[in-house]
């Protein structure tokens, strides 16, 4: 994944590079990418397949690796990185289970 991060910082270039508004070209990208991935799983359920055909798990893969791709430049944006979010989230998600658990 550090070489991944490393080739998308590598060539990465958009409006706003740096500054706050490239956190906010980024974080839209984001959420837009992740729409077109959710629009190939919608056009499935409306196709009524029932198993993803070859074409279309390729076409949500392919979104998936744009999210990717935003997901790495917005925690960029934020002096983050891949390793520093999920490490982050794996604490959270600790703690959530931990408070979730009965006592006694």
């Amino acid at each position: 994944m550090d070489q991944y991060e490393k080739f998308v910082l590598e060539q990465c270039s958009y409006p706003g590079q740096g500054t706050f508004a490239g956190l906010e070209y980024t974080m839209l990208a984001l959420g837009g990418e992740a729409r077109e991935a959710q629009n190939e799983v919608k056009k499935s359920i409306r196709d009524e397949d029932s198993i993803l055909t070859s074409d279309r798990r390729a076409r949500i893969l392919i979104e998936l690796g744009d999210v990717l791709w935003y997901l790495v430049a917005a925690a960029n944006e934020l002096n983050s990185s891949l390793v520093q979010v999920a490490a982050m989230n794996e604490i959270r998600l600790r703690f959530r289970k931990k408070d979730q658990l009965p006592i006694g």
